[in-house]
């Protein structure tokens, strides 16, 4: 769902410049009709909240990568360090988990 700009028209949203005759369900075949000044304010605010929440959204998903990439980091780490371990077994699971990251294909 698309929020109508401020100044679109009372019955369906459109801009008064590209309107012409439109039709809706509700008021059939009209022309652009002035907003009220409370159908005005609503739409603001309904795009600031939508701004709001867009934001809100990328701050999480850049904290997300963040967070993921020091994650992945640390493992990555922990699996160096095992490949230098003494117990043969543990080299072994850390080689063919590290080629697995990397995407080699066979890994297993």
């Amino acid at each position: 769902m698309t929020i109508p700009t401020p100044m679109g028209c009372a019955a369906c949203g459109i801009e008064r410049r590209d309107h012409g005759r439109q039709h809706t369900k509700a008021a059939g075949w009209h022309t652009w009709q002035q907003p009220s000044q409370q159908q005005i304010k609503d739409r603001m605010l309904a795009r600031r909240a939508t701004r709001l929440f867009v934001a809100s959204l990328l701050d999480g998903v850049n904290e997300w990568k963040t967070q993921g990439a020091a994650t992945a980091e640390a493992t990555l780490r922990e699996l160096e360090n095992q490949l230098y371990a003494e117990d043969p077994s543990d080299r072994a699971d850390a080689y063919l988990a590290l080629r697995a990251m990397e995407g080699e294909p066979d890994a297993s």
